[in-house]
């Protein structure tokens, strides 16, 4: 094996990207979001593999900045789960991020693995009164949140990350938010629609409806398409070639134009999503 695209979550993709570079095999990585995939635990870059998805810190930092630039607030409170790197990597990022900008208030509150009931975090959300709520984790702990947040009596808007980005999430429940993610289903370019068009005409549901692409899928096509054009850049299947070649490409994806930083992370803006009852709506494009 000369090259492996994946895989998908980040305690899977660590240990493979230790065993890919040993064996000097390029790794292209989708949506593992953890800063320790593309470096080892000395923070030395990992020279064959190579992230098209954000790193957890940057897309805190991206939410922190539109909620101080572009929401204007200034007391903030994340809320993450206690020994998952995502959840905490993104709150912290998130907070210094605040602080560092001059938020009157940013702080945190952390919860245990499998937590169902938060009626604890919610009575310290009443006596720290934050103007906004950030919520980095999946969209399942987040319909569960939601909903206790809700039935006790917070309405302040909730900001989160791209694991809310997902149909499955309770638009009802969320909608009055925002996340970050890394690519928008609606967005008009022409090379998206034909990808969704082309997709959907491949994989159906079971009334035989299309299939909107979701954020997972275009990641990895863009995963694919990057490997692709960097051996084809470099004119050979060699895998130093096709390293060199990446740490130089720029490559013009579904998600977004990439190059890469020293750490091998894409150097791309974060998407901004509305929540509405009816779907995500496009808000802008925020900069690291």
């Amino acid at each position: 094996v000369q090259f492996i695209i994946g895989e998908v979550c980040s305690r899977a993709t660590i240990p493979l990207a230790e065993f890919t570079n040993s064996h000097g095999v390029i790794h292209i990585v989708t949506v593992a979001t953890n800063p320790q995939v593309t470096v080892d635990e000395k923070g030395t870059t990992r020279p064959f593999t190579f992230r098209v998805c954000l790193v957890d810190p940057l897309q805190g930092v991206v939410a922190a900045r539109f909620a101080y630039e572009n929401l204007s607030v200034r007391r903030v409170f994340a809320i993450y789960e206690q020994d998952n790197p995502y959840s905490q990597n993104l709150a912290e990022a998130f907070m210094n991020t605040s602080k560092d900008l001059g938020s009157d208030y940013s702080s945190g509150l952390g919860y245990p693995p499998g937590t169902d009931d938060f009626s604890n975090v919610l009575k310290k959300i009443d006596f720290v009164k934050p103007d906004l709520i950030y919520l980095p984790t999946t969209y399942d702990v987040v319909n569960n949140f939601l909903r206790q947040a809700r039935e006790h009596g917070i309405q302040v808007p909730f900001l989160g990350s791209d694991g809310w980005d997902s149909p499955e999430l309770d638009l009802k429940l969320a909608a009055g938010s925002y996340i970050t993610t890394h690519y928008w289903m609606g967005d008009p370019r022409p090379e998206l629609l034909e990808f969704r068009d082309t997709f959907g005409a491949h994989f159906q549901d079971e009334q035989g409806k299309p299939i909107i692409p979701d954020v997972f899928a275009a990641l990895s096509y863009d995963g694919a398409n990057l490997l692709l054009n960097a051996i084809t850049d470099a004119g050979t299947a060699d895998a130093e070639a096709v390293r060199s070649t990446l740490e130089r490409i720029e490559f013009h994806g579904l998600t977004g134009t990439i190059h890469f930083d020293p750490q091998h992370n894409p150097i791309k803006p974060a998407v901004i999503l509305a929540v509405t009852p009816d779907g995500f709506v496009f808000q802008g494009l925020v900069k690291p």
